[in-house]
């Protein structure tokens, strides 16, 4: 049985259906207690949706959001809190070492390498993923962001893009 660890990008996809969401969905049914997302994907997850409401268009269609934000939202907290479908992960203690690290080794350290620009976000992203991966290393990132698959492909670890997926 694999292990994934999905970002906010592949959490979102799992709830509303874009390109992806079948992949994840496939990933997360088939993979029970072993789908894990961290703490900041939460976060991640509602400024994710927060975005969606704000570039309605119109007073009703930014209502019909909220309220599929909210039982979205509440189904969320019920699969991490009751269902057991994802697992909740906090920032490993000593997070901001290596967040900082990440960010200085992928953007501005290297100075022939090709730079990977890494998002504050996406560092804690991988810290959690990096401490998911001591428990089961061979465990994927679930991601459509392509900066950080990039960053993924550059510290050799295994990433799954779920829109370069067949289904």
């Amino acid at each position: 049985m694999s292990a994934y660890f999905l970002d906010a990008n592949a959490l979102y996809k799992y709830y509303q259906t874009e390109a992806g969401s079948t992949t994840v969905q496939a990933l997360v049914g088939g993979n029970p207690y072993r789908c894990f997302i961290s703490e900041w994907s939460l976060v991640e997850f509602v400024s994710t949706f927060r975005s969606k409401i704000a570039e309605a268009g119109n007073v009703s269609a930014q209502e019909s959001l909220r309220a599929i934000f909210l039982a979205v939202y509440r189904q969320l907290l019920a699969d991490v809190r009751d269902t057991g479908r994802f697992i909740l992960r906090p920032l490993p203690t000593g997070w901001r070492p290596r967040a900082i690290s990440l960010i200085l080794e992928a953007s501005i350290l290297p100075p022939n390498a090709q730079r990977r620009s890494l998002k504050p976000g996406d560092a804690l992203q991988l810290v959690a993923f990096e401490d998911v991966r001591r428990s089961f290393p061979a465990a994927q990132m679930v991601t459509n962001d392509q900066k950080l698959l990039r960053v993924c492909e550059g510290l050799s670890y295994p990433a799954l893009d779920p829109c370069q997926q067949p289904g």
